[in-house]
């Protein structure tokens, strides 16, 4: 794999499915997990992209060729009619920020009880009422509202 000289380090899969690093500067090699691999591709290639620049397609001899590289994605470089890959617009740097997120939510999940989760689901996320879970699940609104108040210092503690 080719990575930019400022990136100081290699990844790899092996056949078996094992994601690994390499260390340039020291040689050291670990074995890593699937989220800190993608977490670490997505940002390689980020500084690629930014070295590079984007490609700017257009035709040549009937065939797509990249006519130029830009750093700036602009809707001029857009033919009127001509489909265009969602993808273009979206920011690198959302993704490292919904993988983060996405990560604290599963700590958070992995912190409630099983009633903290249930009610976690459908009052903070499904929006249902505390009264209307109270109701339909035989318990008084005052548990469902300290449940709520437990699961939000919980979150404050993991987010925070």
């Amino acid at each position: 794999m080719t990575t930019p000289k400022e990136f100081d380090y290699d990844l790899w899969t092996t056949e078996d499915g094992k994601c690994y690093m390499r260390v340039k500067r020291t040689g050291e090699q670990c074995e890593i997990n699937r989220e800190t691999m993608r977490l670490l591709r997505s940002e390689a290639k980020k500084m690629q992209r930014e070295q590079e620049g984007i490609p700017v397609y257009g035709v040549r001899n009937g065939k797509s060729v990249v006519v130029e590289r830009t750093t700036m994605l602009s809707l001029d470089y857009v033919s009127a009619g001509e489909d265009m890959d969602s993808a273009w617009a979206v920011d690198a740097s959302q993704t490292e920020h919904s993988h983060m997120i996405s990560a604290l939510e599963q700590e958070l999940r992995d912190a409630l009880t099983p009633k903290q989760f249930d009610i976690y689901i459908h009052c903070l996320l499904g929006g249902e009422t505390y009264t209307a879970y109270a109701h339909r699940n035989a318990i008084h609104e005052s548990a469902v509202r300290k449940a709520v108040r437990l699961i939000r210092v919980k979150a404050k503690n993991i987010f925070a």
